[in-house]
């Protein structure tokens, strides 16, 4: 029985790429909200810009910064940041047949898919502009 569960692993894990790799993939879509809602953000690293609410694809290897602007408010700046992603602990099942799970886990991180973007959503309160100086403050 033993070697059956054996074999069992080592086919789906001789069939496949690192798991991360798998089930997350190099991108992960985001869904960016403001508070109230309408505001342009603005992605970096690469500059695209959307309207709140909206989701965007964005590459899992990045930390990425979003601008929020909405007339009558103070722009305000929010962080995507990368986390280990839980997917990557299934590459430890690989560790059972070595080479394959080093190559697994190496597998993932050449493609950032062991990565997880956080907060999702992301979120950003804008607050209502008070003159020049209440909203200096959020962005400098």
């Amino acid at each position: 029985m033993r070697i059956a569960a054996a074999l069992v692993v080592a086919g789906i894990a001789a069939s496949s790429p690192g798991c991360a790799s798998w089930r997350n993939g190099s991108e992960q879509e985001v869904e960016i909200r403001s508070v109230p809602a309408g505001a342009t953000a603005t992605l970096l690293p690469g500059g695209s810009t959307l309207r709140t609410p909206a989701k965007a694809v964005l590459a899992r290897g990045h930390v990425h910064t979003v601008f929020f602007e909405l007339d009558g408010y103070c722009p305000e700046r929010a962080y995507l940041d990368r986390i280990t992603s839980p997917a990557i602990r299934l590459d430890a099942l690989l560790f059972l047949i070595p080479p394959l799970g080093l190559w697994a886990t190496e597998y993932d991180k050449e493609r950032d898919a062991h990565h997880q973007l956080v907060p999702d959503p992301l979120v950003a309160r804008l607050r209502p502009a008070t003159g020049e100086e209440g909203c200096r403050e959020a962005v400098d």
